[in-house]
């Protein structure tokens, strides 16, 4: 009996020593999963906050390409208009040419056909002043 008890005891001994070895092994592994975690769920968050950065830097460099791309369009809306405003300054320097043009044309006719009638008028005059010698003068052989 005593050989019996001493053997239940020794089991019971090595069971208690295993399940205490056991329990050990078991609290370091809940530790270590709930440094696992707690270290998951820092990286989760950095994660997150690195996203966000991402998505922020993203929206800025969106907005940046937005400006630019309204500052490129309002730079060629501003050229476009410009050259627009020169085609028509253009436009009416060569219409007020053509007008001072067709002016100094009607003023160079004007003086041909100025110097066409003094011309007509000096023939005239001579022709009469021709008549007038001519008569006088043969009118005072005559008398």
């Amino acid at each position: 009996r005593q050989v019996a008890f001493n053997e239940l005891h020794e089991r019971y001994t090595k069971l208690k020593e295993y399940y205490t070895v056991a329990d050990t092994k078991n609290v370091e592994l809940s530790q270590s999963i709930l440094q696992t975690n707690e270290l998951l769920k820092q990286s989760q968050d950095q994660c997150l906050k690195g996203e966000e950065r991402l998505k922020a830097a993203e929206a800025a460099k969106e907005n940046e390409i937005k400006q630019i791309r309204e500052a490129h369009q309002a730079d060629h809306d501003k050229l476009i208009s410009t050259m627009e405003q020169s085609k028509q300054q253009m436009q009416s320097a060569l219409e007020q040419l053509q007008e001072t043009q067709r002016q100094l044309a009607d003023k160079e006719s004007a003086v041909v056909q100025a110097n066409v009638r003094v011309q007509l008028g000096q023939q005239e005059a001579m022709e009469l002043r021709a008549k007038t010698e001519e008569w006088r003068g043969g009118g005072g052989e005559g008398g």
